[in-house]
């Protein structure tokens, strides 16, 4: 969505920006897929017994 490499295709549902930390994953979706997004990352959270914040949300933190 940024970058050198960005696709002028802004509402593309494969895009996303990272940023990855070494206890840290940051991904960014575009507002169109949020509901989506927000449903599978979430499930993968809680499926590998991560921590999950919800940013843009309702600012819940989720940790196993």
């Amino acid at each position: 969505m940024n970058g050198p490499f960005r696709s002028e295709d802004v509402d593309d549902p494969r895009i996303a920006d990272y940023s990855i930390g070494l206890a840290i994953i940051y991904i960014a979706f575009p507002w169109s897929e949020a509901e989506e997004a927000y449903a599978l990352v979430r499930g993968l959270a809680e499926a590998y017994r991560v921590g999950f914040y919800d940013v843009s949300g309702t600012s819940e933190i989720i940790y196993p």
